[in-house]
Formats: C-alpha cells, structure tokens, sequence
C-alpha cells in the first residue's frame, strides 16, 4: 500500500545505501535495476511522478513523452544522478512540462582529485610499474628504468576552467605547476593566464580536459590537435568522452604524437576504442570521477532536494537545468 503523502518515485539504480534508506523513507520508491528498451521503461515506471536516472540512462521522447502523459501518468520531474545531462531529451522534458535537475557542485574536489590522480599515473607510468613489480620483472633500480615526466615546474593547460577546472588549478599550484587555460571567454578574476587554444594545446606540458560536451567542445580534440601537442605531452580527460575522437587518441599514441595520456570518460561509454586498451602509455578508468561515498551520498541529497522541492513545497528546483519562466511545469 502506497502512502499518499509521500511522491511516487521510480528508480534506475540502485544508490549507496544510506541514499536508498532516506528515499524509502521520505518516497513510495519503485526500484527498476534492468529495463532492455524504452518502452519497457516507461512500462515499469508508469505511474512515477519523479524519475531519477543516471547517465548510463538515455531518457528522450519515447520515454518523456508516455510517463508525463495526463491520462496515463504524471511526471513531473527527472532528477539525473550526474552533473551532465546529454542523455536526457531536455527539449522534450521542457515541452512536456517536467523539470530536469542534475548534482552541481557537489563532485567538484572528488573529480578533481582523479584528474590529478590520471595526471599523476600517466605522467609517472605508474601502470606500466605495477604491472612489471607483479609480473614478478622488477629486478632492483635501475637509473633509466621507466622515466617519466615532473609536474614540478611544467605547465598545465586546463580546458574547460569551470569548477572542475579551477579545483584542478588549485591542486596544480601546489605541485609547483604553471597554469594556463582555455574558455570561450576569459574568467573574471581569474589569477590564470587565459590562452587560446593553439596556444594552449603547443605550449602546454600536461593538458587537462574539464569542459562539458557542447556542439563546440565535440571532438576538439582530433589527431590533428595531437599532431599539434608537444610529444612529450601529457593529456587527460574528466570532462565529457566525447570531446577526444578515441580513433585519433590511440592512433597519436601508438605515433608518439603524445607522451600518455588518461581517460576517466569515453567517448562511447561504457564501450572504449580497442586500440587503447592494447597501450601501455594510457590510463583507463571506468568513470570514477564522483566514487567516494561522500560525494554519492551529496549528489543522492540534492536529488531529495529538488523531490521535496516539486512535491511538497511546489517550487522550481535551483538545481533545475530547463527552467524558463514563460514554461508552465507540473508541481
């Protein structure tokens, strides 16, 4: 028996579990772990008011569409488990009146530390150490055994200087690093130095991708671009998969284009280039940007949030990524 105080909410995931506990609390929760189509989707969330999704989740139309539907359903809000939103309709959402939130803020120093944490592993070939200590090959030091490149007085040049970029130009500066960015605009009272993008993709040591995915930033970074990197050049990705053409990536690497580089985000995902995965001289992690339970649990909060914001309260998420005040939403 479903109480009717409380908002009908469906689920894609399953969240950490203090997450899931204040959703069973505070919601009429409908878990929906696996779901092989769209239609099968909407299927199994009809009657949901609110649907919290992950990126792994392509949400458009064929999904929107039915479970917003007056005489079916009632959607009024998709809480997705992510800052980016490209997997979601947002045109269709705004059309049918539902509000769109996403988890600003909150992942900001955890994804900034693996950004250092990929800058660190490629540029110090931390891979390819592990693998010799556990292979049973590391015999004793040796003065040329898997040089790598310092961080100490290199420069960085961030794409993308929004929060995760200038949390990454934060830890830069104590490892004694020179910062260097590209934006569409310079920062207001940036204390970096704002460079084009020739600039910044010639000049730079390390390159760190923190940009989100616009028509813009996709594939900007293409063969051509590492042809123009230095080949001692370290590059990697937090940002959105798709801005590296992963073609072009594993085809610079296997040239020598680029030093190394490490992925964090797939321009596929979860399907990665099969050329990378045969490199030594790349690091590849299966989108942990967010993974401490501190951040999960902060991103799970600002969902509840903006729930309790539409259901009990009736006002607009200041979460929410479609909001246009001559749009009439369901509250």
């Amino acid at each position: 028996m479903q109480d009717q105080s409380k908002p009908v909410v469906a689920i894609t995931t399953q969240l950490i579990e203090p997450a899931m506990d204040k959703l069973r609390t505070t919601c009429n929760l409908n878990i929906i772990e696996n779901y092989s189509s769209p239609q099968e989707l909407v299927e199994k969330a009809q009657g949901c008011e609110v649907l919290i999704v992950s990126l792994s989740d392509a949400i458009g139309e064929e999904v929107i569409g039915p479970l917003s539907a007056p005489q079916t359903s009632s959607l009024k809000l998709i809480c997705n488990y992510a800052v980016g939103y490209n997997n979601i309709d947002i045109e269709s959402a705004t059309r049918h009146g539902v509000m769109v939130t996403n988890t600003p803020g909150v992942l900001t120093e955890a994804t900034a530390d693996i950004a250092f944490t990929l800058i660190l592993s490629a540029s110090r070939r931390l891979r390819e150490g592990e693998k010799m200590v556990r292979d049973g090959n590391f015999h004793g030091w040796h003065p040329t055994m898997l040089l790598g490149r310092e961080l100490f007085g290199s420069t960085l040049g961030i794409f993308g200087m929004g929060r995760i970029g200038s949390a990454v130009a934060r830890r830069a500066a104590a490892f004694g690093m020179n910062i260097q960015y590209h934006n569409r605009k310079p920062v207001k009272d940036s204390p970096h130095q704002w460079v084009d993008f020739d600039t910044l993709i010639s000049s730079s040591d390390f390159i760190a991708i923190c940009a989100p995915s616009t028509p813009e930033t996709r594939h900007r970074f293409t063969l051509d671009t590492f042809n123009h990197m230095k080949r001692t050049a370290v590059l990697v990705n937090v940002g959105r998969g798709e801005i590296i053409r992963e073609k072009d990536l594993a085809e610079a690497l296997e040239k020598g284009y680029i030093f190394a580089a490490g992925l964090d985000v797939y321009e596929f995902e979860p399907e990665v280039e099969p050329a990378l995965l045969e490199r030594d001289n790349v690091v590849l992690l299966p989108h942990l940007g967010s993974a401490t339970d501190t951040t999960r649990m902060a991103m799970a909060q600002l969902c509840i949030d903006a729930i309790t914001s539409v259901y009990h309260q009736g006002l607009i998420p200041s979460n929410c990524v479609n909001y246009r005040p001559d749009q009439e939403y369901h509250t």
